[in-house]
Formats: structure tokens, C-alpha cells, sequence
């Protein structure tokens, strides 16, 4: 998976052929992608091609070192404009947790950084979002997996990559029949927790979280979405960046003319 994440988020043009591009000398035919763990790998590198097909920063040729602080992190920002992917790959049989230090200077977007307002990091690989502030940058935590990668998208929009088709293999995903709104996963948590929903078409989409009285504290996604499922992590604070106190929480999505409410504990 490092090598695969290499080679299709680096500048370049990839060649895939039967594991060559990782070292693989015993064979040169096509790849099976039946073989144990074969449909996994599918989907990891259906994945990959998918966001390089849809985003041209993957495309691009400009791309920039970015520091770790670990010696077997590897790490690289591919700069386009309101489409920044930060990379990293972790070349160890073991897990490790890196700081990227992400320069403010080196992001391509149409409006300015603004300290006040949320941004998202859309990882790819697992369709799933984070907010962060524009604080985070200089030193983004991450921990990988041995020989696992991250590609995220850095933008002010939340990203989907939805996946409804493959010409090979029998593994597809399909879009979302009905709106839905998940429990969040853990629960109860802390410092942070992960609400996913699900839009069966195109709606104008408001997340929130309110204290029990029904206070607003911070708003996690306003903005229209496409079909799909979306997945976003709530860190506990509020609009102001304050952490709040244990207790019980709501939040509450409305998308279109869907509306759902539940709630989730914080313990700490």
C-alpha cells in the first residue's frame, strides 16, 4: 500500500503490471486480483485511480517536501488551486505517528486562510473528514499503520469520493437509497467522536451540535452536498475552538427536508 500511494499521488505517470511497481520479479502478467487479500487491494487502488481521475492536483507536477519529525514517514503536499492533497507513507513494519508541518504559504486557494473559520481534511482513502483550524497546520498529528498512507484533501468544502462502479472483480459500492443519520461511533467518547450520515441525492445540508438545552455550539457542515455517505469528526469544542465540559450532547442534521436529532456523551 506505501508504494501503491507513491505511485499514484506522485508526480508522474504510473504503471501498473502484476506488483512490479513494488518489486515484485516473479511473475509479469496481468494482476490477479482474486488472490488472497486480492479484492482488498481492489478497492485500495480503485480508490487511488478514482481521485486521480477527479482531482488534477494528483495530475500536476508541482509538489513539496513536508518535515514529519519520523525518519520513516515520508510526506509531501501536491499544491492546486482549493485542491491541496497532503500525502504521507510510512515505510516501517511498524505503526507511527508523525507532525506534519504543513506551510501556510504553499496552499493554493481562492480566498485567503482565515483563523476563524473551519476547514476540512477529506482523507480519501477512507471517505471519512476532520475539521481543523488554521492552527493545525504546523504540526497535523497522524498515525499510520505498518507500510500504511494517508492522502487528504485540505479544503473549506467537504469532499465526497464516491465509488458506483468497477470493470474488474466483483466488489462495487452503490449510492445510499435513504437519508440517514448514524449513531455516533464511540459513544461515549473522548476527545473526539465520528457522526456518519447518508444522502440519497443532492441536499442542502446543516450538521450542529447543541448542548442539552439546546444552546448551538458549533456547526460541523453547512453547505449543499452531493449524493453519498459522509463521515465527520466532532473534537468535542466549540465554535470558538473552548472544549466543552462532560455531559450529554445533541446534534442534529437536516438535509433538505429530512431531519433527525440524536444524542451522544461526552466523558471525560
Amino acid at each position: 500500500r506505501a508504494a501503491a500511494t507513491l505511485l499514484l499521488t506522485a508526480p508522474g505517470i504510473p504503471m501498473l503490471y502484476a506488483g512490479q511497481e513494488v518489486g515484485e520479479t516473479n511473475r509479469r502478467g496481468r494482476i490477479n486480483w482474486n488472490r488472497t487479500g486480492g479484492q482488498e487491494m481492489f478497492l485500495f487502488y480503485q480508490r487511488l485511480i478514482a481521485a486521480r481521475n477527479r482531482f488534477e492536483t494528483f495530475r500536476s507536477a508541482e509538489i513539496a517536501r513536508l518535515t514529519s519529525g519520523h525518519s520513516r514517514v515520508y510526506a509531501y503536499l501536491r499544491p492546486f488551486l482549493d485542491q491541496n492533497a497532503i500525502v504521507a507513507v510510512n515505510f516501517s513494519s511498524s505503526s507511527a505517528t508523525a507532525s506534519l508541518g504543513i506551510p501556510e504559504s504553499g496552499l493554493r486557494l481562492s480566498e485567503p486562510l482565515d483563523s476563524t473559520e473551519t476547514y476540512y481534511l477529506n482523507d480519501i482513502q477512507n471517505d471519512s473528514v476532520s475539521v481543523i483550524g488554521v492552527a493545525d497546520l504546523s504540526a497535523l498529528s497522524i498515525t499510520l499503520p505498518p507500510w500504511g498512507s494517508t492522502v487528504i484533501l485540505f479544503s473549506d468544502t467537504l469532499i465526497n469520493l464516491t465509488i458506483t462502479g468497477v470493470t474488474e472483480g466483483q466488489v462495487t459500492e452503490t449510492l445510499p437509497t435513504d437519508f440517514l443519520l448514524d449513531q455516533n461511533y464511540p459513544n461515549p467518547f473522548n476527545p473526539s467522536t465520528t457522526i456518519s450520515y447518508e444522502l440519497p441525492m443532492e441536499a442542502d445540508v446543516k450538521l450542529v451540535i447543541y448542548d442539552i438545552l439546546g444552546r448551538e455550539l458549533t456547526t460541523l457542515v453547512d453547505r449543499i452536498q452531493q449524493a453519498g455517505r459522509y463521515r465527520v469528526s466532532w473534537n468535542g469544542a466549540n465554535r470558538f475552538g473552548v472544549s466543552v465540559s462532560s455531559g450529554v450532547y445533541l446534534y442534529r442534521l437536516r438535509a433538505g427536508d429530512f431531519l433527525e436529532v440524536k444524542k451522544m456523551i461526552l466523558s471525560k
